[in-house]
């Protein structure tokens, strides 16, 4: 029984172990994902294409308004 108990406790202090490193790990990475992001500026690809498809949504919003007090 005792062998089982030391195990139990290296696997729940491996597991615990790993999953602290993950969360470490991920937040670097989404760090850089971030520094990215905040990177952009008013002429970038990627504001670009958010303002297209705001403003798409934002006029078919619209459509859906209007088309919904005609019917």
């Amino acid at each position: 029984a005792a062998e089982k108990n030391i195990l139990i406790s290296i696997f729940v202090i491996t597991a615990y172990a790993i999953g602290h490193s993950l969360v470490i790990i991920f937040a670097g990475t989404g760090v850089n994902k971030l520094q990215m992001f905040l990177n952009w500026d008013a002429k970038s690809k990627g504001t670009l294409i958010i303002k297209r498809v705001s403003g798409v949504i934002i006029i078919a919003t619209g459509i859906y308004l209007i088309a919904g007090k005609i019917i």
